[in-house]
């Protein structure tokens, strides 16, 4: 296995890198990538790179419903901002970004959204 994009939902701990000797990197399809033992990829030269930006519109969009919900007094209002509440379009940016940065990981190349640059060695 040479690369992993995970989604969010499960961790990726240095034990995981540890058992893929040939992984060279970790692509997560999400702006956050605390879901990876960044110190612990880099130690091993793993690059880790996350899909910046995606979430923007759906911020935007939970905000404004936020600032509705005030204005007009709405009580127990629930919003959830999280992957389940993105849209199709949003989860198919960030897969295709998230593939995007492995792709270009596996091509040599330094992946356009690099979380651990010191973890990059030119080919």
């Amino acid at each position: 296995m040479r690369a992993i994009i995970p989604t969010g939902g499960r961790s990726i701990p240095e034990a995981v890198s540890a058992a893929a000797p040939r992984l060279r990197v970790v692509a997560v399809a999400a702006v956050g990538y605390n879901i990876v033992d960044v110190a612990g990829a880099t130690r091993r030269g793993i690059l880790v790179t996350n899909t910046p930006g995606v979430l923007t519109e759906t911020t935007a969009d939970t905000a404004w419903a936020l600032m509705l919900a005030v204005a007009l007094g709405l009580e127990n209002l629930a919003l959830t901002p999280h992957i389940g509440s993105a849209s199709g379009a949003t989860r198919l940016m960030m897969a295709t970004r998230a593939a995007e940065n492995c792709v270009a990981a596996l091509e040599g190349h330094r992946p356009p959204n690099l979380v651990n640059p010191e973890a990059w060695r030119s080919p």
